[in-house]
């Protein structure tokens, strides 16, 4: 029975090593599209290659981000100029750390229109928040702006783990949704072969140098990516960057991170043109963009998050847009006004007298288990694999609450 067992064993790693040496010859045969994705691109010609090879850097975690210590005046893309960022490649100035007693620190994560895309440094609406805010309370108040063209949800959060929380925020504002309803296709920035991946498959991918030639070959297969898909994670029929599920379950993250760390989680909804131009009939892009705006809206109301919805403040305003997504500087300035006020209302003095108020089934779920459901159902796949970590105390309120954002 021990011989029988032995021979048996050593088949098993016989053919594991034929398996693995034969996936390796096949890689090896399919040439770069069969490698391993790699973080980073080559230098390219064009516009786009020429804006993504001044602007953005290639990044492990959330795939680029912006270059640090970058003063551009000009770029090739008209929408990308009077670019400053710092060490960390944020696009405002440098942040003292540890943070001053006397600051109140808000950090703006997000894409392009959190980045202020058509905009001047100081048309941005972080810029503009900073100052608005700064003009209405005796407080010293500082908006970094963390907005990378082309991120999603996933890419935000991500951001905020790694490195944003670490800025000791005392409120983060959220805006994306855009990008993650962008179909999975790669770009010039994400780059991989002629498969469709969302982000949460590229960031597996990105780690895959690790894997045996075998399971990669498997991935390459699409096998090894997680089970099949229902349809409510491919609205329209077509695969996106991010589901709706996995947005929620992002936004709820973002929720209950920023909390944990003291900070109040403010989410924006940023609307179409075609959404707020009463003249434009709906198109398929409005009906699923709707799908994540809806989500967000949802977590807001389930978590009690301040929540900044923009559509009916641009509404019947379509000249204030330069693109179908972007701000001139003067929308930008009433996205500022609307953050302001949400950030503002919970300040102590104002008849607010917790700095959170979050849905007590919420915080009920959270306590009780890493994995809550969400507004729509079962938490999906990526959930279950990344829990939210439980809190370690309770959110902030009252005294402590008031001690933070007390103005100096």
């Amino acid at each position: 029975m021990g011989r029988r067992a032995g021979l048996w064993l050593g088949s098993l790693a016989l053919t594991a090593l034929l398996l693995e040496g034969g996936a390796r010859g096949v890689l090896a045969l399919m040439g770069p599209a069969g490698a391993p994705i790699r973080v980073g691109w080559e230098a390219g010609e064009g516009r786009a290659a020429s804006v993504r090879d001044r602007v953005y850097v290639p990044d492990r975690e959330t795939f680029f981000r912006l270059a640090p210590h970058l003063d551009l005046g000009r770029t090739d893309n008209p929408r990308i100029f009077d670019l400053r960022t710092d060490s960390r490649g944020l696009r405002s100035e440098e942040p003292v750390l540890p943070k001053p007693a006397d600051t109140v620190r808000v950090v703006a994560v997000g894409d392009s229109c959190t980045f202020g895309s058509g905009a001047p440094q100081a048309g941005t609406y972080p810029a503009q928040l900073e100052a608005r805010l700064s003009s209405a309370r005796p407080s010293r108040f500082e908006v970094l702006n963390a907005g990378v063209p082309g991120f999603t949800s996933f890419q935000a959060l991500r951001f905020l783990e790694i490195e944003g929380f670490g800025l000791e925020p005392d409120a983060i504002v959220f805006a994306s949704g855009v990008n993650d309803a962008a179909p999975a296709t790669a770009g010039s920035k994400r780059r991989f072969g002629s498969q469709l991946l969302s982000d949460r498959e590229y960031a597996e991918a990105l780690r895959r140098n690790r894997r045996l030639g075998v399971t990669r070959l498997l991935w390459r297969a699409g096998l090894g990516l997680g089970g099949g898909s229902s349809a409510a994670d491919r609205p329209g029929g077509v695969k996106r960057r991010v589901s709706p599920d996995e947005y929620e379950t992002n936004l709820d993250a973002f929720v209950a991170q920023s909390r944990q760390h003291g900070a109040l989680p403010v989410i924006v909804i940023w609307p179409l043109r075609s959404q707020i131009d009463e003249t434009e009939p709906p198109t398929e892009v409005d009906r699923v963009v709707a799908l994540y705006q809806e989500a967000a809206r949802g977590v807001a109301r389930r978590t009690g998050s301040p929540l900044v919805d923009l559509t009916e403040t641009l509404r019947g305003r379509p000249a204030l847009y330069i693109d179908s997504v972007h701000l001139d500087p003067e929308g930008y300035g009433l996205v500022a006004e609307r953050v302001a006020d949400a950030i503002l209302a919970r300040l102590p003095g104002t008849g607010n007298p917790l700095l959170f108020r979050p849905d007590e089934s919420f915080l009920a779920a959270l306590e009780k288990s890493p994995t809550p459901r969400s507004a729509s159902g079962p938490l999906p796949l990526y959930r279950q694999q990344h829990p939210l970590p439980k809190r370690s105390g309770p959110f902030p309120s009252g005294e402590a609450a008031r001690s933070r954002w007390s103005p100096s």
